[in-house]
Formats: C-alpha cells, structure tokens, sequence
C-alpha cells in the first residue's frame, strides 16, 4: 500500500505507454482518489486545526516524533495466542465481507473486497485490544467507504481480462467495420472495394439476412485480440453465440475476393447490440 501525488491510474500509466494492465494488477494495486469530498482535500475532520494545511504539517510532526509503538503491540498481541486472534479477525473479515459484496460482481471485486476486509479486520481487533483510540465499528466503516469509491470509479462488472477482451474485439468491429471490411457480393462492387483500407476482413449477410464479419486469422490475432489469448477469446465468443465456426479449430473457409478458399474467423455482428459483459 502507498500514496501518490501522481494524477494518473496504473492503467492509464500503462495505456499511455501503449500496454493495459490485467484484471489481477488492478486488485494488486487499488487505486483510490485521495479527495475525501469534505472541501478539505484528503481530510474530512481537521480536529479544530485552522487549516488542512496546518493539519497535515501537524500529522507530518507527530508521525516524526511518535511511532512504531502501536505496531509492536499489535504484533506481540497476535502472537500471545494467535488462534484467538484469527478468530477474531476472520470475524471481523466476515462482517465487511457481508455488507459490502455486490450481487454478482466479478471475481476481481470480489478479491478486492478480500483486501478492504484485511485491513477493517485488523482496524477493529487493534480497537479491541485498545491501541486505536477508535470506537468499535469505525475501521470497518473507513474501509468500506474506501471500497465504495473504488467500486464506484471502476464498476462491479467487466474489466476481467476476459470480459475486457470481448468488450476489445466489440470496439474493433465497431471503430473498424466500414472502413476495414470488405462486403462480399456489393450492390456496387467497384465502389465498395475503394473505401476499404489496410483490409482487416470482409463482411457478409447470412441466410437470415445477418451481418457476419470475417476476420483474417493474422489481424484477429494481432490487432483484434492484442494483449490478450486469441484462443481464450474464440472460446469466450463461441460460448456465447457469437462466433460461426465449421472446423474443430474455431474457423470457416469461404471464397474470398483475390484470396481465394482460406481459414478465417467468423463473427456475428450481434455482438455490437449491447454490453452484456
């Protein structure tokens, strides 16, 4: 855990650099906004000092000039009978874990809300033993607040690797499906043919007069999926209706325009109505 007076995200630290974070790096390092919303920058109550200002320079004296102490104790608390104590602190885990778990979140909330209720837990068992000076229940609360506005800036669903690789392959199609995307059979096939740059595929209607997307094997691997397992990400569409496959490794073989009868990947343009990860 660590303060930053940075104003970027580890994932806009990475974006930036061209690369994204996985899902598993946003629970290793929670990245909560320092504002308390109080008007008083990280600070809610300033315990009748003049200014948050003054406050800080107080907080950054005392830390000078007391510490350690509280930390000692704890620890030698813990280890005078440690099975009591992880009672204790499972308990406590388990309280923070029922009241603040959203209904169906991802696995990553989920591992994150394992993190906020390590430290209510050891909050509230150092209150017990007397090192805090707190009431009962405020380490829980603090936590949970802290919890609240990660949730709140990162939401309870998606941003797991799968579930952001679908919602990457939807913004492919959509960013790319005029330009890059050649129709099979056009209305007017020379003028088609001259809109279409740095080809990604062609596109096709089906039987039931659906848009289907044809994705060259190379540019879904390297351009559709990048960043993430091509194979995990077929897997995932095909599960959930989205891709068309006639061939045991995810592909279909039609007749190309200048390519001839090649193995591509098959989508269904179904998978742009909505957000459903």
């Amino acid at each position: 855990m660590y303060v930053s007076s940075g104003e970027l995200t580890l994932a806009e630290h990475a974006l930036a650099g061209g690369r994204r974070i996985k899902g598993g790096a946003e629970v290793r390092q929670l990245n909560i906004e320092a504002d308390a919303c109080a008007g008083m920058g990280i600070f809610e109550d300033l315990h009748n000092a003049p200014s948050a200002d003054a406050f800080a320079r107080q907080l950054s004296d005392s830390a000078r000039r007391f510490y350690g102490t509280p930390l000692q104790a704890f620890l030698e608390l813990i280890v005078s009978d440690k099975p009591a104590a992880v009672r204790r602190l499972r308990a406590h885990q388990d309280c923070f874990l029922a009241r603040t778990i959203p209904a169906n979140c991802s696995d990553e909330v989920s591992r994150a809300a394992l993190r906020f209720a390590i430290i209510a837990a050891a909050g509230e068992l150092a209150t017990e033993w007397e090192l805090t000076g707190w009431r009962p229940g405020e380490a829980i609360e603090a936590s949970e607040r802290c919890f609240h506005e990660w949730v709140r800036a990162r939401g309870t669903k998606g941003a797991s690797d799968i579930e952001a690789a679908i919602s990457q392959v939807r913004s492919f199609l959509g960013a790319n499906g005029a330009s890059r995307f050649q129709l099979l059979n056009p209305v007017q096939p020379d003028i088609a043919a001259e809109r279409i740059t740095n080809r990604a595929g062609f596109k096709r209607l089906n039987s039931d007069g659906q848009t289907e997307y044809l994705i060259l094997q190379e540019t879904f691997r390297t351009e559709t999926c990048a960043g993430y397992s091509y194979a995990a990400v077929l897997r995932d569409l095909d599960k959930r209706g989205f891709l068309v496959r006639e061939h045991p490794n995810m592909t279909v073989k039609p007749r190309l325009p200048e390519l001839g009868s090649i193995r591509v990947y098959c989508i269904r343009a179904s998978i742009l109505e909505g957000d459903e990860c």
